[in-house]
């Protein structure tokens, strides 16, 4: 990270390094995220994620990566939205904690109003593989229309775990849809660093026999989010 006695501003990356995305962010107390959109928004996405060892996060701060969207809306279609409401989000992500550990988990949200602002958990579950520094997972959103299935695979182990998240209402089309890769340190007054390396990002239709496409990242306008 820059030398904090040389330079005001912290330390944001956005690189390929070796063929790889790096997503860098540093913080000293606030919330802050480095991140990249896909150019295509489908219902499958995977990327292959490692926390660096030149990541660290102090006593009261938190360290996240993630993959994630807005893969659906449970009540509203094209033509008769009402801003975001109705807007199922989901994310797969590690969280790096200030004692060193981290965990991997899966989560879906609704949007309760038009503007983005209130949200309803609907789905919650961490995934039991072991998470270390600097070792490549697998992590995936599959969405069929009838239930999300989120995987995380161990790249050296070859350890993979799948939870599945039925659902029972609509799914139309989101508003806004998009899909993303972030790094984000959650400050709360302290410091963090996060530096996430990215590969192997794929995409496709959502159905089991679909192959896989290589996804093309974008960087659009920003989107705040929780």
């Amino acid at each position: 990270p820059l030398n904090q006695t040389k330079w005001k501003e912290l330390e944001e990356v956005r690189e390929i390094e070796n063929g790889k995305l790096r997503l860098n962010i540093h913080s000293d107390g606030d919330k802050l995220s480095m991140r990249s959109y896909f150019a295509q928004v489908e219902p499958y996405i995977e990327a292959t994620v490692a926390v660096k060892s030149e990541s660290w996060i102090n006593s009261g701060a938190k360290g996240r990566t993630r993959i994630d969207g807005n893969f659906y809306n449970d009540t509203y279609g094209l033509g008769s939205y009402n801003g975001y409401e109705g807007n199922v989000w989901a994310q797969v992500y590690i969280d790096y904690y200030d004692d060193g550990t981290l965990e991997a988990k899966c989560y879906a949200e609704r949007t309760m109003d038009a503007n983005d602002t209130s949200w309803q958990e609907l789905f919650f579950q961490p995934f039991t593989v072991a998470i270390v520094l600097d070792r490549p997972y697998i992590l995936s959103i599959r969405f069929t229309g009838a239930k999300f299935i989120f995987t995380c695979k161990d790249t050296v182990t070859g350890g993979e775990e799948v939870i599945e998240y039925p659902i029972s209402t609509p799914a139309y089309e989101p508003y806004k849809g998009f899909r993303e890769l972030v790094s984000r340190v959650y400050g709360n007054g302290f410091s963090g660093y996060m530096a996430v390396e990215f590969d192997d990002v794929y995409v496709d239709t959502g159905a089991i026999s679909e192959p896989k496409t290589k996804a093309i990242p974008v960087i659009p306008l920003l989107l705040d989010d929780d």
